[in-house]
């Protein structure tokens, strides 16, 4: 089964959560990377999150 996560689409950029697929994903213990795909408006982009102040960055 695909991995489907919640965020806030900044293509879409109506405040709201949009559930996105995940197509790849690293994870270490100070960071999280994803590679993910909105299913509202189908573009691609990646999620980079720094655990160790809660931060997370968009490309898209």
């Amino acid at each position: 089964m695909d991995e489907i996560v919640e965020f806030e689409c900044p293509i879409c950029d109506d405040n709201k959560k949009h559930r996105a697929k995940v197509l790849k994903k690293f994870e270490d213990k100070y960071r999280l990377y994803m590679e993910v795909q909105c299913l509202d408006c189908g573009s691609k982009g990646s999620i980079k999150k720094i655990k160790t102040i809660n931060m997370e960055l968009y490309e898209f």
